[in-house]
């Protein structure tokens, strides 16, 4: 059994990312080292992991400074939900506000053609 939830939740993760065809790889935050302050922090991660580009949610425009990433010469990105293909959800109207597990629950197999990264979406 898991005794941390770290290890759980990376379980979900990896179960997920399987389940809908996603190959990133996915590491340990322990196997960086982790420097100080909010964008630091996540440039410093970026640049060990040779990213390139760096994709973040929506509500993290509150705090990080892009001019970090521009110096560090990684490409930022901020995701839209709101553009995203509708499907059948259980409780209509739609609502773009939702996990991955709404989507997995209500398509199934057919959950990798809601996603942006897929282009077959229908």
């Amino acid at each position: 059994t898991d005794e941390s939830l770290s290890k759980i939740n990376y379980r979900f993760i990896t179960g997920i990312s399987s389940l809908l065809g996603i190959k990133t790889k996915i590491s340990w935050s322990m196997d960086y080292k982790v420097a100080d302050g909010k964008t630091e922090r996540l440039v410093n991660l970026c640049r060990q992991a040779n990213a390139t580009e760096y994709i973040s949610g929506p509500s993290a425009k509150g705090y990080i400074v892009d001019e970090m990433f521009d110096a560090a010469e990684i490409k930022l990105s901020y995701m839209n939900y709101d553009s995203y293909p509708e499907y059948n959800q259980m409780f209509p109207p739609f609502d773009h506000f939702v996990s991955i597990v709404d989507l997995i629950f209500n398509m199934g197999p057919e959950s990798s053609k809601y996603m942006k990264s897929f282009k077959e979406c229908p």
